[in-house]
């Protein structure tokens, strides 16, 4: 496919429910694939990433927030169901949305824009709000393109990446509550501690000090920040009803 790091990912994904008619014809050998055509479709994503991380503005376009954006998603198989919640400063919600989408592209780390990103740009237009917050990695990423960058890039909007696990690179502690990430020497996020810990990195159009200052502003130091929670809460009441469904025409098969 053009990249080894993805290969595991590839092959867990084969044994996805979705795929288990296909059991019988899947192996889990480290090379299963030995005379295996393709044109590297990960190698050429990559190397678009790599071009497209050239155009991320680390610096601030609005400094003065007041609405900021949180965006998720939540899947059955492949149907995507995503949600986007705007709040204030206090944390008052002040609008929201919802979209489906049909992924057409696998689970594959470091490739998340590319399975997860139509479904947020879709229900994230027509929405207002200064800074928009997504629940993954900006900068703090292999390539310095993680979906919260290249999102930023195809909304040209101020946003932000926040997760609670480590993509890539260096945790050096700075000081009470807060550790800086590196990536080959370069600054590319923070590490927010307190409780369980998140690391904030810039998207697109946002500093990253200003940035950690707008997550600390909505985050209770537990679980995500607010305009994020709300987002994941909502996409997940969603999806719930499509889950019931799925378990129903399951049970029914199956008896």
């Amino acid at each position: 496919m053009g990249d080894p790091a993805s290969a595991p990912a590839i092959r867990d994904s084969l044994f996805r429910p979705d795929f288990l008619r296909y059991a019988d014809k899947v192996n889990k050998r480290s090379n299963p694939f030995t005379s295996f055509q393709t044109d590297k479709p990960l190698l050429r994503l990559a190397e678009k990433q790599a071009k497209l991380a050239k155009l991320i503005i680390e610096e601030d376009v609005i400094v003065d927030w007041e609405k900021i954006a949180g965006v998720d998603a939540a899947y059955v198989g492949d149907r995507a169901y995503a949600a986007c919640v705007v709040v204030d400063r206090s944390g008052r919600v002040v609008s929201e949305g919802s979209a489906e989408y049909e992924a057409c592209f696998p689970y594959v780390p470091s490739y998340f824009y590319y399975r997860e990103g139509p479904a947020l740009a879709a229900v994230v237009r027509g929405l207002d709000f200064d800074v928009l917050m997504v629940n993954a990695h900006g900068v703090a990423h292999p390539r310095r393109l993680g979906l919260a960058s290249q999102l930023g890039l195809e909304l040209d909007k101020p946003i932000l990446g926040v997760s609670t696990s480590l993509l890539i690179g260096e945790v050096k502690r700075r000081g009470e509550g807060i550790s800086d990430v590196f990536l080959d020497g370069s600054l590319v996020g923070v590490r927010l501690d307190g409780g369980p810990p998140i690391i904030v990195s810039v998207g697109h159009m946002v500093s990253l000090g200003n940035a950690a200052s707008i997550v600390e502003a909505l985050w209770r130091k537990v679980g995500l920040p607010r305009p994020l929670a709300l987002a994941h809460e909502r996409a997940r009441k969603q999806r719930r009803p499509r889950v019931s469904d799925l378990r129903n025409t399951l049970q029914i098969a199956w008896s």
